[in-house]
């Protein structure tokens, strides 16, 4: 029986497993070619032969007390409390997934944990609990795979019956108190500022002093790393190093004894970007640059995920970034020279509003990481509908001005010279524009000015008409105070997810005539709870249908001069048409703007 079924029938006992993947030796100890002569339980943190250490996945399972407890399932799991992903919307990478697990510590056999349980010379009953001997035995779980099923109870169990969701461990507590606690979050977090940085840090030297008059054809560096100097295959053909203020470009590496030999330099700049010639002293930090020429952002962001915060690309569905990338803003392209080590959440939250991208999130569900970009829904997306009657629960809809996201003014910076210096610093760009929304400043909406700069540090001149798309998207969607919306669900919603656009049908979302109106809404967040599903949204402009909502070209299959009233409703949501000077088109239906 599938999940769906299981959470539809009346009474059915419900249960929670989670499974941590850990690691351990598939050796036997004392057995060729392991050489311990004293005894382990085959983790990496007891090894007594670690040059001969094999390791495996191996996975360990917890579920709550159930009348029918899963064969080789340790019954511990008292509760489990989650707070899913919430992006922060143009802005960066908002707040991750998390999950809090319960435990309780008892006695245990040992069995399925201790893989020479039935050779010791003691009784595991008798060695006091489970959670300290499991902490001392694997101490290294931080970053491992936790995986959280949630069913019923049903026979025979199967956690394909059961909804899945992914994260990553990050600390446990309490052990040897009665009670424990595992805390575990998404994958996402491996790319926070203390976790992550990109370019990394580099070990190299000056091998001899550097004078600022001279022009040397190469460039000896002292390291223990051989490859940290290497041109990434996603660079062009070149790469370059900064050592001091200075960028110098190069174009070989070559390995020689103690280090590396770079050759092919260039000194004083190149492409955009110009920096002043120095003196430099032996031993002075020689660090390597990223640099991003031309690329597409969503392939800036795989080489920070996997390259900068060490995310597993199974997490990273590439082809689904691209297909949103490719129908949304296909010339868009990203050049920045990154000359020293930068938090890669830091760049993120630069990135994400310069870029059109509405949300990177973590979908605890599928394993995925997901990429959306600011956009209306597209042609073939369903659109579902919660209505006070059918679907909310009464009550618990919570409606509020989110003023802080109101915008109006955004300046914006394009052409960076010196990559050394700070990105606020105005005068090292080369461009600039300035675009106001003066009916959201005016007498008659906010009287207020909200501004916001953008340091393109990202961005070549060329970029100023990808910028202004940017700009323009930003501004017909913030130039009014959004309006976030928390409501809850019953469970039998909880297909509802992050990112998704629902059509909103209740009281609290009146139209002028006090009537109930369709306030169509995006989801920010989705949250679990025992029996409801609580969501987070915030209403689209782009989507609404009101004026300002974006529009595509109509496909060369629509006849010359078609008529605006001989168009379907599907067609007059997607399609452009040529509206009055007030913006409105026949009938009174808003008008639409370019996208």
């Amino acid at each position: 029986m599938s999940y769906d079924t299981l959470k539809a029938a009346p009474g059915r006992e419900r249960i929670d497993v989670v499974q941590i993947t850990l690691e351990r030796c598939t050796l036997t100890n004392g057995t060729a070619p392991c050489t311990a002569t004293s005894p382990c339980v085959n983790s990496w943190a007891t090894c007594r032969s670690k040059v001969n250490y094999a390791p495996e996945d191996w996975t360990v399972s917890f579920c709550t007390p159930a009348s029918i407890c899963p064969d080789g399932y340790i019954p511990f799991l008292q509760s489990v409390s989650s707070d899913s992903a919430e992006p922060d919307t143009e802005n960066g990478l908002g707040k991750r997934a998390s999950v809090r697990f319960t435990f309780r510590d008892a006695p245990h056999d040992d069995i399925g944990i201790d893989p020479y349980v039935a050779s010791r010379s003691y009784k595991a009953m008798e060695r006091g609990t489970f959670w300290p001997r499991f902490r001392a035995r694997w101490p290294f779980y931080q970053g491992r795979k936790v995986v959280w099923y949630r069913g019923y109870v049903h026979e025979p169990f199967s956690l394909a019956n059961c909804k899945r969701l992914e994260f990553i461990a990050e600390d446990l507590k309490g052990w040897g108190g009665g009670t424990i606690t595992l805390t575990a979050k998404d994958p996402l977090k491996l790319a926070d500022n203390d976790q992550s940085e990109y370019p990394p840090r580099s070990t190299g030297v000056l091998a001899s002093a550097l004078s600022s008059g001279s022009t040397p054809t190469q460039i000896d560096i002292v390291t223990d790393r051989a490859t940290e100097y290497d041109i990434q295959s996603w660079e062009p053909s070149f790469s370059a190093i900064r050592i001091g203020d200075e960028i110098i470009k190069y174009t070989t590496v070559a390995t020689i004894t103690g280090g590396v030999r770079l050759s092919g330099l260039t000194f004083g700049g190149f492409d955009q970007y110009s920096t002043t010639r120095a003196n430099h002293d032996a031993a002075d930090a020689v660090q390597k640059c990223a640099y991003f020429k031309a690329m597409r952002p969503i392939d800036v962001f795989q080489v920070l995920l996997e390259d900068g915060a060490g995310i597993d690309t199974a997490y990273i569905p590439y082809s689904e970034w691209l297909d949103e990338a490719v129908k949304w803003i296909a010339g868009f392209r990203l050049t920045r020279l990154v000359c020293k080590p930068e938090g890669v959440k830091a760049h993120f939250d630069e990135l994400v509003p310069q870029t059109s991208t509405w949300a990177i999130w973590w979908d605890e569900e599928s394993s995925l990481i997901r990429y959306r970009v600011v956009r209306p829904p597209d042609l073939s997306e369903v659109i579902g509908t919660l209505t006070d009657d059918a679907n909310i629960i009464s009550g618990t809809v919570h409606c509020v001005d989110d003023t802080d996201r109101l915008l109006n003014e955004v300046y914006v910076t394009t052409g960076q010279v010196d990559p050394t210096k700070a990105k606020d610093e105005v005068g090292n760009y080369r461009a600039g524009f300035i675009t106001v929304n003066a009916d959201s400043q005016g007498a008659k909406e906010t009287r207020l000015r909200k501004s916001k700069t953008i340091f393109g540090r990202w961005h070549p001149i060329s970029n100023r008409a990808e910028l202004q798309a940017v700009v323009d998207r930003m501004l017909l969607n913030r130039s009014r105070p959004p309006i976030r919306i928390e409501l809850e669900v019953d469970r039998k919603d909880d297909s509802i997810k992050t990112g998704d656009f629902i059509d909103l049908e209740t009281f609290t979302m009146p139209d002028q005539f006090g009537d109930t109106a369709t306030t169509r809404v995006r989801v920010l967040a989705s949250r679990n709870g025992a029996d409801t599903l609580k969501l987070t949204a915030r209403a689209e402009l782009f989507a609404s249908g009101e004026v300002g909502s974006f529009a595509r070209i109509a496909p060369d299959t629509f006849a010359a001069g078609t008529a605006y009233a001989d168009c379907t409703t599907s067609d007059k949501s997607y399609y452009m048409f040529m509206a009055d000077a007030d913006g409105y088109l026949d009938g009174g239906d808003a008008g639409k703007v370019l996208l």
